[in-house]
């Protein structure tokens, strides 16, 4: 799945941004959009600011090691007393979508048709995702919401993401992007069913007129004696397959796929 900008906005209006190194709630280090830091090494490779010039890598593993040495469990305002350089918020949301495109690559593992579902369905179950991590979005944690993902039911899937620990506005936007794909793919099917029947009657009628000998020569000029096409309409694939005279008797061959 491609990472939408719209996504970014999203999930960047619903985590606080901190410009400064600070603790989370389990004690590990953290700055921007929760982009967590793992060591002194990683924090040198950020791209810091001090008195808004470039910071050097050695004050940002020692501001780093600095902010880990302190208590956890203080709210990220408490750590600014303790630092000099800072993280500007653009830089702050090239490192965010990093992180979704991280979020991406692990629900891939647990859907793999994504790539097919539609793009509010995508996001919404990316938000949860980057907001529960791996271990937590699992169809042992969440058996209904997969159960619904999986039958591509997403008004269901709306009902059962509800998440009690996340703020009601971002549960609320969630829900919405569900019922919003649950639309989308109404729409689809009933646009592939349409497509789908018209296709039909149009391949009746030119295999009726070609079966009948008339005005090959359109069909079939400079020697040609063979028309293959692959169409794709909506959630309908069709080979469609036309024999010229020099095959022997003027034919039409259509074969269905998925829908």
């Amino acid at each position: 799945m491609d990472i939408r900008e719209s996504a970014v906005i999203r999930t960047a209006g619903f985590e606080a941004f901190v410009e400064h190194f600070y603790l989370d709630t389990v004690g590990k280090v953290t700055i921007g959009y929760g982009r967590m830091i793992p060591n002194a090494d990683a924090a040198a490779d950020l791209p810091l600011k001090k008195n808004g010039n470039d910071a050097e890598e050695d004050a940002k593993r020692d501001e780093w090691t600095l902010i880990k040495s302190k208590p956890a469990g203080r709210p990220a305002s408490y750590y600014k007393q303790f630092t000099k350089l800072t993280l500007l918020e653009s830089d702050a949301k090239v490192m965010l979508r990093e992180n979704l495109e991280g979020s991406a690559a692990d629900l891939k593992t647990r859907f793999p048709d994504l790539d097919d579902y539609p793009n509010d369905a995508q996001d919404a179950l990316l938000d949860m995702m980057f907001n529960l991590g791996l271990t937590k979005f699992s169809k042992a944690k969440w058996p209904k919401l997969f159960a619904a993902v999986e039958a591509k039911d997403w008004t269901t899937a709306a009902t059962e993401s509800n998440r009690p620990d996340v703020q009601d506005e971002r549960n609320e936007a969630i829900h919405d992007l569900f019922v919003s794909a649950a639309g989308a793919s109404l729409r689809l099917h009933l646009a592939a069913r349409i497509a789908n029947e018209s296709f039909k009657d149009q391949i009746g009628q030119l295999s009726s007129f070609i079966s009948t000998g008339q005005g090959i020569e359109k069909f079939f000029p400079y020697g040609i004696t063979k028309i293959k096409l692959d169409v794709k309409v909506g959630g309908v694939e069709i080979d469609f397959e036309i024999s010229g005279p020099e095959q022997g008797k003027p034919s039409v061959l259509a074969r269905k796929g998925k829908s």
